[in-house]
């Protein structure tokens, strides 16, 4: 794999880049999205340098008839909005193209006077989710070197995330080389004692990680669905609480039992686990201080609701106040932790940071955090799996 950091300058200054990021963001969570954060520093580390950048995106899963039919279904889904917020972050206005016609988008590109063009949404071309050859080509067309800064969907074997890299000089970007080095970290050069804390709704992405690192791991801290559907596997009552009956199924409880850790008390209400419970909370906290290396996935409840969230902040305020290096991942346990690092930082500015991109390990008093756009995307990673996207870049063998 080739690194955009490594190329030199002078080979791609004054070239156009077609840099792939993701900008699947949700109107309401522009103004604090660590994706948006990442995508900024991206785009403003190509135009230093003196290049122009064509970004590439999409957003949510679309109806393709829909799209074509309804304006007002479009809209919704329209990258529009994000471009906005990109333009503020950057202080640079941004060209954006809407046409519906791909055999328009060289021409609207190449008229175009910004340094920055955002095409609209890739979903709106059904094409996109084939890694088709004819749309990479089409696509290759807009620039004249391709970056892949976009980790969090590298799982998926799409056009522009795969396919492109046939046509066009393929680097992986910054962002996606700071999430490698961070995950590398994780499976080749921990610190002992690893300890996983795993949570949240989407149970099966957490098996694979689980069984790839058990060797390595010192303990398995579970909670939210993935505690849930380990009770429920040991024919422990859970109610009408979230829990996944095929995992459970599985038998990979038993399988990994002697270091996994269930909670011992839970916070109910209307039938339902929302939270671990304080003795829980307590008992994970201790074994996370001793931690030297961390990785969570998954808050530890419905930390949404205040009456909930205690579970998952004390587990964010411990792995801060720890001196272990850890990888946070997802969107729900990236933000829950932004929102307790926030609240550290004001009520103790002088004495403690919290690091997003930066691996600093001597004399550190403090944890040194990571935190992955990637959810779906780390945990693959972690689990032993080629992520598509990777293996393209892998594959990829032109040169500037």
């Amino acid at each position: 794999m080739k690194f955009l950091r490594e190329v030199k300058k002078e080979k791609i200054k004054g070239k156009t880049c077609l840099l792939r990021l993701d900008l699947n963001i949700e109107k309401n969570e522009l103004k604090d999205s660590l994706r948006l954060e990442r995508a900024a520093e991206s785009t403003r580390f190509l135009l230093k340098i003196g290049c122009r950048v064509v970004i590439l995106s999409y957003k949510g899963q679309l109806d393709i008839g829909k799209v074509q039919r309804d304006k007002f279904y479009r809209r919704s889904y329209s990258l529009r909005p994000v471009t906005r917020e990109l333009s503020r972050k950057l202080r640079q206005s941004i060209d954006f193209v809407d046409d519906l016609n791909p055999k328009n988008w060289e021409r609207k590109v190449n008229q175009s006077k910004r340094r920055i063009v955002v095409l609209e949404n890739l979903r709106f071309y059904g094409e996109e989710n084939k890694n088709s050859i004819p749309f990479a080509h089409l696509l290759a067309s807009l620039g004249d070197f391709y970056v892949n800064d976009a980790f969090s969907m590298s799982h998926r074997q799409q056009t522009s995330l795969c396919a492109i890299t046939r046509f066009l000089p393929s680097y992986a970007g910054i962002g996606l080389e700071k999430e490698l080095v961070s995950l590398n970290h994780v499976l080749k050069n921990y610190k002992k004692p690893l300890v996983l804390v795993l949570g949240g709704a989407k149970v099966s992405d957490k098996a694979g990680v689980i069984e790839n690192l058990y060797p390595k791991t010192k303990h398995i801290l579970c909670g939210g669905g993935v505690a849930n559907t380990f009770l429920f596997s040991q024919n422990i009552p859970v109610g009408n609480s979230l829990v996944d009956r095929k995992i459970a199924s599985q038998n990979i409880y038993n399988r990994f039992k002697n270091k996994i850790i269930l909670p011992s008390d839970v916070v109910i209400k209307s039938g339902a686990i929302l939270d671990i419970g304080p003795k829980t909370t307590d008992e994970y906290s201790r074994l996370i201080k001793k931690a030297g290396t961390i990785v969570w996935g998954g808050p530890m409840g419905h930390f949404e609701d205040k009456k909930f969230a205690k579970g998952t902040f004390e587990i964010a305020k411990t792995i801060l106040k720890s001196k272990c290096f850890a990888v946070i991942g997802g969107g729900e346990t990236t933000t829950a932790f932004r929102k307790v690092a926030r609240m550290d930082a004001d009520q103790n500015a002088d004495k403690r940071r919290y690091i997003s991109d930066n691996l600093r390990r001597n004399q550190r008093k403090s944890a040194s955090v990571f935190l992955s756009t990637g959810g779906g995307a780390m945990l693959e990673y972690l689990a032993g799996r080629k992520l598509p996207a990777l293996q393209a870049l892998d594959d990829s063998n032109m040169r500037m």
